[in-house]
């Protein structure tokens, strides 16, 4: 989707030691770039919505109703 939004280059990160190794070059990289670093916070955050649902919840809702097959 990065990609499709105009980024040169999209990247999901899933480990601090990784994104701290990883950064310099990203950084010297011809932008615009995004990073995606996976912290598993998501999971914990107080955000809900106005039914009082987790965020997670949310979250997965929302991908369950996207990647569902239409009729």
């Amino acid at each position: 989707m990065a990609k499709g939004a105009g980024y040169r280059n999209a990247y999901a990160i899933r480990d601090l030691e990784e994104f701290k190794r990883r950064l310099p070059a990203m950084l010297a990289e011809e932008g615009p770039v995004l990073v995606e670093l996976y912290t598993g916070l998501a999971e914990k955050t107080p955000m809900t919505d106005r039914s009082g649902r987790p965020f997670h919840e949310q979250a997965e809702k929302l991908r369950t109703k996207l990647v569902r097959p239409r009729a």
